[in-house]
């Protein structure tokens, strides 16, 4: 079976990616899922914690089985630390490495939501500093065009300025860690609204502050206990000249999603979601990540609020290039990993056997 986006889901894809959502003001973004989600659902939930989490939920009945889908929604950042004057700002990293940055085009957004479009400059003469290397000292934003309509200061965020280029099926473009993930959940949503006789509870969360600490994701507490929780986000691929695959194994773009083996993955989600995609006879790809545990969602969560723990699994999508401009991915990954998740809420509705707590 081979899975395909549709051209109206991919532009609901690319107007993803246009959202700025740096952490720490991710309001932006979460103001967008919630018009989003409950446009598809009327009869869903929505609620925000303290933090700014967003949970849309379905509940059928309290008595079926639940299955929970998260993806955070922040994207990596830089904050000024200092104005030197003459639209010049000094920044310090949350997420991103110098060289990655320099030369880059960025968008400085405000506390107030206000915009201005600047660069990282640089000194070009120098030569950073030998044998130092790069590092954030010898950059800065450069926001020599402005013109008081966004006035910046000490705090204000700013990310790499939103851009997408899609070729066949791969898809390069500035934070898709974790817009895809995001974008997944959307699809499932407008999915399990066509199924109104399917006995499966559905919960979708937007985790804030994943990118400084999985911050959002510890905090946060589901309005009903999933018996399956698949974190949604994307994954170093290998396939690359520097692939790493003695540390992280293999994990290649248009191979299907990445099913990550780690300590804190449910070894009985982990079965659950293989099953599903035999059945369904879609790829995936066993993903060890960069580390036996952390970097996502799913370490916070899977014990977070009881102490016997939770089914947490990470679905991942192969991502070469992560956290740079030019984030790249395989646009039939995503699209795979779509009928995969909705292949496990029909094997929960229809199959109370396949439940991971009991299996």
């Amino acid at each position: 079976m081979t899975a395909r986006l549709s051209d109206e889901s991919t532009t609901r894809l690319t107007a993803l990616l246009d959202i700025i959502s740096p952490s720490m003001q991710e309001h932006d973004m979460v103001r967008y899922l919630a018009k989003d989600w409950t446009s598809v659902f009327p009869d869903g939930k929505i609620k925000t914690d303290a933090m700014g989490n967003i949970e849309f939920s379905v509940i059928r009945d309290a008595k079926y089985p639940t299955v929970a889908l998260i993806a955070h929604t922040d994207t990596i950042c830089i904050q000024i630390t200092q104005c030197t004057g003459n639209g010049k700002y000094r920044f310090r990293s949350i997420g991103a490495s110098p060289h990655m940055l320099l030369g880059q085009p960025v968008t400085v957004v405000n506390e107030d939501g206000k915009r201005a479009d600047g660069v990282i400059g640089f000194d070009a003469t120098s030569q950073y500093g030998q044998p130092k290397g790069l590092v954030f000292e010898d950059m800065w934003i450069d926001v020599s065009s402005q013109d008081g309509n966004c006035p910046i200061s000490i705090g204000d965020l700013a990310v790499l300025k939103p851009r997408c280029s899609i070729n066949g099926d791969i898809i390069s473009a500035t934070a898709l860690d974790d817009r895809l993930g995001l974008f997944i959940i959307g699809e499932t949503i407008r999915r399990f609204s066509q199924a109104a006789d399917l006995p499966v509870n559905l919960i979708c969360a937007g985790s804030v502050q994943e990118e400084v600490g999985l911050r959002g994701s510890a905090g946060f507490e589901f309005s009903l206990t999933p018996d399956a929780i698949i974190v949604l986000d994307v994954d170093y691929a290998t396939d690359i000249p520097t692939p790493h695959e003695d540390q992280m194994g293999r994990l290649y773009l248009n191979n299907g999603p990445g099913l990550q083996r780690k300590a804190d993955n449910s070894p009985m989600l982990r079965r659950l979601i293989k099953n599903v995609s035999a059945k369904m006879d879609l790829p995936i790809q066993t993903s060890l990540g960069r580390f036996i545990y952390g970097g996502t969602d799913a370490t916070s969560l899977q014990t977070a609020r009881k102490p016997e723990g939770n089914h947490v699994c990470n679905l991942t999508i192969p991502c070469r290039y992560m956290h740079s401009p030019i984030e790249t991915a395989s646009l039939q990954d995503v699209a795979n990993a779509i009928e995969i998740i909705y292949g496990v809420l029909l094997e929960m509705g229809n199959n109370p056997d396949m439940n991971p707590r009991v299996l």
